[in-house]
């Protein structure tokens, strides 16, 4: 049975990745934009986008495209960007780091705020600590992501200038010489820290604000979770024998 289901869970797997891929392509096709020219630039003469057009394999029929399309993906080979027409793989390389490394920081800096303020609001369920907790979460996801950064940005670094704006380093530090392109890990490992100093001040925007705009969910959900724990027939077994608890 457990094979069965597996089996299923795959094949919708696929059925669900063709389909976004099927969506992808046709998105890509309606809209009202001309890849070749846009790669080519506004100056260029029409040959030569017709030239573009014919290398980019936009001449041929649309199910011609579609396999294309989906063999170059299979064997990652997302071809060149138009804006940098450098190939995707490289501009990838050269950007994901950044992105990996604020995405590890906010699912950190989230699953242990998440912890900590849950349990701690529902072991004072009910009290002024629970509730405000709560407030505070409920308002920071009430804000929109984007208009906080702004906010903090204005606030920590225009008028107070603790923190750093934007990028990854100041323009005087060196980067760490290059491991696995996170400048946390890579400056921990070559004992870099001015780098992981000004890297770690660069992250704490960008991580609070998108942590401030998630929080209310982990919170609630770790509260639920150990509320209901806490009124388990064993729990309240133990505190009738006189076992001290926190509430």
């Amino acid at each position: 049975m457990s094979w069965r289901f597996l089996a299923e869970r795959l094949l919708w797997m696929v059925i669900v990745l063709c389909g976004i891929t099927i969506l992808v392509f046709v998105l890509t096709h309606v809209v009202p934009a001309d890849p070749a020219r846009a790669a080519a630039g506004p100056e260029a003469s029409e040959e030569h986008v017709q030239a573009l057009r014919r290398q980019m394999g936009l001449d041929r029929p649309l199910p011609v495209q579609y396999f294309s399309y989906m063999r170059d993906l299979l064997s990652l080979n997302f071809g060149r960007s138009i804006q940098t027409q450098r190939y995707v793989k490289e501009d990838l390389a050269v950007y994901f780091p950044a992105t990996a490394e604020l995405a590890l920081g906010v699912m950190l800096v989230y699953t242990v705020l998440s912890v900590i303020l849950g349990v701690l609001a529902a072991l004072r369920s009910g009290g002024p600590v629970d509730y405000a907790l709560r407030f505070i979460a409920t308002v920071g996801v009430g804000f929109p992501a984007f208009w906080l950064a702004m906010l903090l940005q204005m606030v920590f670094y225009r008028d107070l200038q603790w923190l750093p704006a934007a990028g990854r380093l100041d323009p005087t530090v060196l980067a760490p010489a290059r491991l696995t392109g996170l400048y946390i890990i890579d400056s921990l490992a070559t004992g870099n820290w001015a780098a992981l100093r000004s890297a770690s001040a660069h992250l704490v925007l960008p991580v609070t604000a998108a942590v401030m705009a998630r929080m209310a969910v982990g919170l609630k959900l770790t509260r639920v979770s150990v509320l209901e724990v806490l009124g388990q027939d064993y729990i309240r077994t133990a505190r009738s024998k006189g076992l001290a608890g926190a509430v």
